[in-house]
């Protein structure tokens, strides 16, 4: 975050010669590893305005952002990368696979085929978390994708760690229909999400030097 402006840009592949509202190569996914990041998703090497499209089913990547490096290629839509305990975890969209691979001997595993249009994926203790959605149908980039045959409800997978089998789900059969990412939080019972436009939004301010405050009390009646 930054003081003077919405953010301060940090890093970008280096393929990438302007920073401009163009969708080049559609970045959709960040891993955090000792709490920086480490590496990033995107659907395709292009420095030209949405250069990734036709191409996403296959030309997908995971690019280590500490050496510019690409891990991973040729992926069909590779997002959410997470690491935990010395490996890579990350789903492959178009054909609704759960994939894992080793930091350290090189080794990619698929460890479920879940025969779902996949996005959002988290981990805890010994589970891993994976969103599921519909396929939009009336994208020409959805549609023809190689899962696009499946008909999944938007909902949660939840799977086994190490397996990759599925131990349970949760579906939406109602208003919800896409999933884009799962987060986990440990602890907390009935939590809400508040909008821009309620008044507690309005109330709070974060600063990027971690100094978060309250501009006034909010008074429960």
């Amino acid at each position: 975050m930054d003081e003077g402006f919405h953010f301060a840009p940090k890093w970008q592949p280096p393929f990438i010669t302007e920073l401009t509202p163009e969708d080049r190569c559609h970045l959709n996914g960040l891993a955090m590893m000792d709490g920086k990041p480490a590496f990033v998703t995107m659907l395709g090497e292009s420095d030209t305005k949405e250069g990734w499209r036709g191409k996403h089913h296959e030309k997908g990547l995971i690019m280590d952002v500490r050496t510019n490096e690409i891990v991973l290629d040729n992926l069909p839509m590779p997002h959410s990368p997470r690491v935990h305990n010395g490996c890579l975890y990350f789903l492959l969209s178009a054909v609704g696979k759960l994939m894992k691979y080793d930091l350290a001997t090189k080794q990619l595993t698929e460890l479920s085929d879940t025969r779902s249009f996949i996005r959002g994926l988290d981990i805890f203790e010994n589970l891993l978390f994976v969103g599921t959605s519909t396929i939009r149908q009336s994208s020409r980039s959805f549609a023809d994708l190689p899962i696009s045959k499946e008909m999944p409800l938007a909902g949660v997978k939840i799977m086994d760690l190490n397996s990759g089998q599925e131990l349970a789900s949760l579906s939406f059969s109602d208003r919800i229909h896409e999933t884009f990412d799962v987060k986990i939080i440990p602890g907390i019972i009935r939590s809400t999400i508040v909008t821009v436009g309620e008044e507690q939004a309005l109330q709070g301010i974060m600063m990027p030097n971690g100094h978060n405050f309250w501009t006034r009390e909010i008074v429960k009646s």
